[in-house]
């Protein structure tokens, strides 16, 4: 059972810390996005501004960014899912309660006993978390490094 505590506690933290990989991605992309090589500004941002925000809310500052920039919808929405899937194990990890039996071990459940409030750190969630984990960082990467080659090409001129 020490062995089983372990490993659910390592999971865990697994999750939680991919998590926060992708929130901060999501934070990079959005003060990257609106105050591009002004380091002043982005700390101004990123303290008072994205740091008050949930990881919900910087997922749809994303989608909204990438709306109107005009970015293929199928694109970001792919993101958007990603980062959706890893905020929503995030918090079954951080919020349920964990429980333990000899019949099913060590699991994660939200208050009623129903199947589908269980949640069980297996070797292929934390497998799937990191595959989406990664799918969000590199598909924001994609999209910002466009957004940086078009501001290039088409540079706003100020007057």
């Amino acid at each position: 059972m020490k062995n089983e505590s372990e490993q659910f506690h390592r999971r865990c933290g697994e999750i939680l810390r991919m998590a926060l990989g992708v929130e901060f991605a999501l934070e990079f992309f959005i003060f990257k996005y609106f105050c591009m090589d002004q380091a002043d500004k982005e700390y101004l941002l990123h303290k008072f501004v994205l740091n008050r925000l949930g990881f919900e809310s910087k997922i749809k500052i994303f989608e909204e960014i990438c709306k109107g920039e005009e970015i293929e919808p199928e694109k970001f929405r792919k993101i958007s899912k990603s980062a959706n899937f890893v905020r929503e194990t995030r918090n079954r990890v951080a919020h349920y309660e964990a429980v333990s039996d000899q019949k099913k071990g060590i699991r994660l459940r939200k208050g009623v006993i129903f199947e589908k409030d269980e949640l069980k750190l297996t070797k292929e969630l934390i497998e799937e978390v990191d595959k989406e984990r990664l799918s969000v960082i590199q598909g924001m990467t994609k999209i910002h490094l466009g957004l940086i080659e078009r501001s290039r090409e088409s540079p706003n001129v100020k007057e």
